[in-house]
C-alpha cells in the first residue's frame, strides 16, 4: 500500500515540480518580453524625438530664411549690390542672426554665383569663398533654391563647416508680395543660413528633446534603431546623428530576474515556497499592469482636463455640448461664457503660481455651485463655461449668473493678502439661438464680450441685434482707421496749477476726435479700440509729435502727453519721444509723460530700462492714477518717476470722509520722501482745493481749475495770467 508521502513523493511533487517549472518558464517568458516590449516603446519614442529635433530645426531656418529674404528692405539692399552699410553696420541682416538665433553662416551668394556678403559667427568676413566656408555642395543647395525662379521658396539641406555636419536653408532673395518694388533683371541672389550642428548644440537639442548622448558620427556600423543617416548635397559628408536610448527593460531584467532566478533554485527545494513565489511574483505582475492601466487612464484624463484647475477642457466641452444639444425635447441647453474681471493684475503683480491658485480656487467654486449633470470648463486663461443642461426657463439661469458672481467675487486669500476678482458673463440659448455647439459657443462669447462693454460684473443673454454691434464695432475700427488717415483727431489741453499761486505750470494734452458726421468725440468712445486693435501706436505717436509742436509756442509751458499700455509695451516709444523733440523744437525739460502702474508691471526689467532710456533724453515721468493699482513702495524707489498725480478717486471724498484725507496726505509724505513732486487730479469743489493747499499739494489739476480747452483758448488763457489766477482764486 503506497503512503501518502510515497504518492506525493513519486507523483504528486513531480507534477507539482513541473507545474512550477513550467509556471517560471511562462514567468521569465514574460518578464523578458514586458522588457521587450519596454525597450522597444523606448527606442521607437527616442528616434521620434530625435526625428523632431531635426524637423524643428530645419522649420525654424527655413521661416528665418523666408523672412529675411522675401524683405522688400533686403531685396533693395542686397540685390544685385550688397549695401554694408545697411546690411552689416545697422545690424538689419547680420551680426544679431549669431546670438539671438543661432545662425553661424550668413552668405549672400550674388547674381554671378559669387559669395557677395558673408558673416560668420556674427562676424563680417571680407573677401569669402562660399565653399571655403560651407563645404558639401553649397553651390548644389544655391541651384536648388533658384529653381523657384524669383519667387522666395526656402529649400534646406546638410553642408559641412569645420568637420561639422551644418544644416543649411537657401531662398531667393525678393521683395515678397510688395509689388511696388521694382526687381532687377538677371539672375537672384541667394540667401543661405546655416546653423552647425556642434557637439554643443546637439547637447543642448538632446536636453530640449529628450534624446540622450545626441551626436555626429560616422555613418559606418550605425544602429539603425538609435541613428538618422545625414548626407551633405553632393555626397562628400556621410555621417549620422546617434543617440543612446534608454532601455527600461534591461533595467526590469536586472532588477527582477535574479530573484525569479534564486527562487526557481529554492523551488527545487521547497515546493510550497516555490508555489507562494509564484503568486506573489504574479501579484507583482498584475500590479504592474493595474498600474499601466491607471497611467493610461490618467494620460486620457490629461487630455480632457485642464492641467491648472483640473476642469474639463475645450475638448471635452465640445464633446459634452454635442451629446447634449437636442437630447431632451422642451427643454433647453444654456451654456454661460464667463470671463474673469481684475485677474490680470493678480498674474502680472503677484506672479502665475498665485494666478494659478487663483484660477483653482475660482474652478471649485464654480463647480461647487452647478448641479452634478451640468458642466464647468476652463476654455482660456481666465475664461471659462458652464453648461446647464435640462433649463425650462431663462430665469433658471439668471438665478445661477447671480449665484456664480456671488461664489466668485468673494475674496480669496493669498499669502496673508485678500485678492478680489469678478466675473462678466454671456449666455446662449439651445436649440433658440443655435444649434450646433460650435455656434452656441460663439454666440455666448459674443454676449459675454457685449456684457464686458456694458459692465463689467455683468451679465448679458444673447439677442441677435448682438451681431449688429459686432459689425458696428468692426465699422468703427474702419472709420478710425480712415480718421487716423484723413487727420480728424485734435488735441484739447487741461491746464496745471501751482497749489501755492495758482499759477498754470503745465497742461496735459488729450486727444479728441473731430468725427465729420457725429462731431466732436470723447477719448472713451474710441481709445480702447485703437488699443485694442494697435491703433493706438500711430495715434500715440501723433499725440506726442502735435503736443511738443503746441508746447513749442509758449515759452516755459511744460506739457504732459499720456502713454498708452500698448504704446509703451509694443511701439518704440524712445525714438518717437526723440523724433517729436527733434522735429518741434521743444527742449525735453518742457516734455512729461504720464504712464500708469500696470503698463510697468507686466515686464519690471524691461520697463526700468525703457524709463532709463526716456530718462536719459531729459524728458520727466509721472506715475499717473497713482494709488488705484499694485504698485508698492519696492517699486516706485526702482522706477525713475519725477511726479505722482494722486487718482481722482480719492480726491472726489476730500472734506466729506476723514480717512480720504488721511490716505490723500499719506500719498503726499510718500511722494516727498521719494523727492517726487505731486499733482492731485480732478480737484472739482472749493472745499477740495482748500484742504489739498492746507496740506502743502505741490500741484492742482481739475475741472474747477480749469477744463480741457482747445489751443486757441489756451492762448487767451496763458496770454492773461492773472486772470486764470483770479478766476481760480475766487472758488
Amino acid at each position: 500500500m503506497r503512503t501518502f508521502s510515497s504518492w506525493f513523493a513519486g507523483r504528486a511533487l513531480p507534477a507539482i515540480i513541473g507545474i512550477i517549472a513550467v509556471s517560471f518558464i511562462l514567468t521569465i517568458f514574460l518578464i523578458v518580453r514586458i522588457a521587450d516590449a519596454q525597450n522597444t516603446a523606448s527606442l521607437q519614442r527616442t528616434a521620434e524625438f530625435a526625428e523632431a529635433a531635426v524637423s524643428r530645426q530645419r522649420e525654424a531656418l527655413e521661416r528665418t530664411a523666408k523672412d529675411y529674404a522675401a524683405w522688400a528692405d533686403a531685396y533693395r539692399h542686397l540685390h544685385p549690390q550688397v549695401d554694408l552699410q545697411w546690411s552689416y553696420e545697422e545690424g538689419n541682416i547680420g551680426s544679431t542672426l549669431f546670438p539671438d538665433l543661432g545662425i553661424d553662416h550668413l552668405l549672400v551668394i550674388g547674381p554671378s554665383d559669387d559669395t557677395a556678403y558673408a558673416v560668420v559667427e556674427g562676424k563680417l568676413s571680407a573677401n569669402a569663398v562660399a565653399e571655403r566656408l560651407l563645404d558639401g555642395g553649397i553651390r548644389a543647395l544655391v541651384a536648388r533654391a533658384r529653381e523657384s525662379g524669383t519667387e522666395t521658396v526656402p529649400v534646406t539641406g546638410f553642408l559641412s563647416a569645420g568637420g561639422h555636419p551644418v544644416l543649411a536653408a537657401a531662398a531667393v532673395i525678393s521683395p515678397g508680395d510688395q509689388d511696388d518694388v521694382a526687381r532687377a533683371p538677371g539672375p537672384t541672389s541667394v540667401l543661405v543660413l546655416a546653423s552647425g550642428l556642434t557637439p554643443e548644440r546637439l547637447e543642448r537639442l538632446a536636453g530640449e528633446y529628450f534624446v540622450p548622448a545626441l551626436r555626429s558620427v560616422p555613418a559606418d556600423g550605425l544602429r539603425p534603431e538609435e541613428s538618422i543617416a545625414i548626407s551633405s548635397e553632393d555626397g562628400s559628408l556621410r555621417l549620422a546623428l546617434e543617440w543612446d536610448a534608454e532601455r527600461p527593460g534591461q533595467a526590469l531584467i536586472d532588477q527582477v530576474l535574479p530573484w525569479v532566478l534564486a527562487a526557481a533554485v529554492l523551488m527545487g527545494l521547497l515546493a510550497f515556497l516555490i508555489l507562494r513565489y509564484a503568486v506573489r511574483t504574479a501579484r507583482t505582475i498584475e500590479e504592474g499592469a493595474r498600474e499601466l492601466a491607471a497611467a493610461h487612464r490618467k494620460a486620457e484624463h490629461l487630455a480632457m482636463h485642464d492641467a491648472v484647475t483640473g476642469l474639463p477642457n475645450r475638448s471635452m466641452m465640445s464633446r459634452f455640448l454635442d451629446s447634449s444639444i437636442g437630447r431632451e425635447s422642451g427643454q433647453a441647453l444654456a451654456l454661460i461664457y464667463l470671463d474673469l474681471d481684475r485677474f490680470k493684475p493678480v498674474n502680472d503683480t503677484m506672479g502665475h503660481l498665485a494666478g494659478d491658485l487663483v484660477l483653482g480656487e475660482v474652478a471649485n467654486r464654480l463647480r461647487s455651485a452647478v448641479r452634478e449633470k451640468d458642466l464647468v470648463a476652463r476654455v482660456g486663461g481666465d475664461e471659462f463655461v458652464v453648461a446647464l443642461r435640462s433649463v425650462t426657463a431663462p430665469a433658471e439661469v439668471e438665478l445661477l449668473c447671480q449665484r456664480l458672481k456671488e461664489a466668485v467675487s468673494q475674496p480669496i486669500r493669498l499669502d496673508g493678502t485678500d485678492v478680489g476678482v469678478g466675473m462678466s458673463a454671456g449666455i446662449a440659448m439651445a436649440p433658440t439661438d443655435a444649434q450646433t455647439s460650435e455656434e452656441l459657443i460663439r454666440m455666448a462669447d459674443i454676449a459675454m464680450y457685449q456684457a464686458k462693454a456694458t459692465r463689467r460684473g455683468s451679465h448679458q443673454f444673447y439677442s441677435p441685434e448682438m451681431n449688429d454691434l459686432i459689425r458696428q464695432r468692426r465699422a468703427l475700427e474702419i472709420d478710425l482707421r480712415r480718421a487716423l488717415a484723413s487727420q480728424e483727431f485734435v488735441l484739447h489741453f487741461q491746464p496745471r496749477l501751482r497749489a501755492e499761486t495758482l499759477q498754470v505750470m503745465a497742461v496735459e494734452a488729450l486727444v479728441r476726435w473731430q468725427h465729420p458726421i457725429h462731431g466732436l468725440v470723447a477719448p472713451g468712445d474710441f481709445i480702447p479700440l485703437a488699443e485694442e486693435t494697435g491703433l493706438i501706436i500711430p495715434l500715440g505717436d501723433w499725440v506726442l509729435q502735435e503736443a511738443c509742436r503746441a508746447a513749442a509756442c509758449y515759452p516755459d509751458l511744460v506739457v504732459s502727453v499720456n502713454v498708452s499700455p500698448v504704446q509703451f509695451r509694443n511701439g518704440d516709444l524712445v525714438e518717437q519721444v526723440r523724433a517729436a523733440l527733434s522735429s518741434s523744437g521743444l527742449p525735453a525739460s518742457r516734455l512729461e509723460l504720464e504712464l500708469t502702474e500696470g503698463v510697468l508691471l507686466e515686464n519690471i526689467e524691461s520697463a526700468i530700462k525703457s524709463l532709463r532710456a526716456l530718462k536719459a533724453l531729459g524728458v520727466s515721468l509721472a506715475m499717473d492714477d497713482f494709488g488705484t493699482g499694485y504698485s508698492s513702495l519696492g517699486y516706485l524707489q526702482h522706477f525713475p518717476f519725477d511726479r505722482l498725480k494722486i487718482d481722482k478717486s480719492f480726491i472726489a471724498p476730500l472734506g466729506d470722509r476723514e480717512d480720504s484725507r488721511s490716505i490723500v496726505q499719506a500719498i503726499l509724505s510718500l511722494g516727498r520722501a521719494l523727492g517726487m513732486s505731486v499733482t492731485a487730479e480732478g480737484v472739482e469743489s472749493a472745499e477740495q482745493l482748500r484742504v489739498l493747499r492746507d496740506d502743502n499739494c505741490d500741484e492742482l489739476q481739475g475741472f474747477l481749475l480749469g477744463r480741457p480747452m482747445p489751443a486757441e483758448q489756451l492762448s487767451e488763457l496763458l496770454a492773461d495770467p492773472a486772470r486764470s489766477m483770479a478766476e481760480a482764486s475766487a472758488v
